[in-house]
């Protein structure tokens, strides 16, 4: 199994009862996780703005999560990855 760091950012918003969450992507070390929170955050901080809402909360984490190795269509050994 391979340690991978996944990157997890919570939405709340106050008229809202519930939090949003969205996977974004994982990453193969904590470094580059932590480098992509804040565009992350930019880019969901921009698109709830763009829609008109102005009070959001907004957290992101990086997780670290074991998976398996997986084939790609040559046959080589790589690793999992979600986008």
């Amino acid at each position: 199994m391979i340690k991978v760091w996944f990157l997890l950012v919570l939405i709340n918003f106050p008229e809202y009862p519930i939090v949003y969450y969205k996977g974004v992507k994982s990453f193969e070390s904590l470094e580059n996780c932590q480098e992509q929170m804040a565009p992350v955050k930019n880019f969901f901080e921009k698109k709830e703005l763009d829609k008109g809402k102005t009070a959001i909360s907004i957290e992101s984490y990086c997780l670290p999560f074991y998976t398996f190795k997986s084939i790609d269509i040559n046959n080589e050994a790589r690793i999992s990855r979600e986008s």
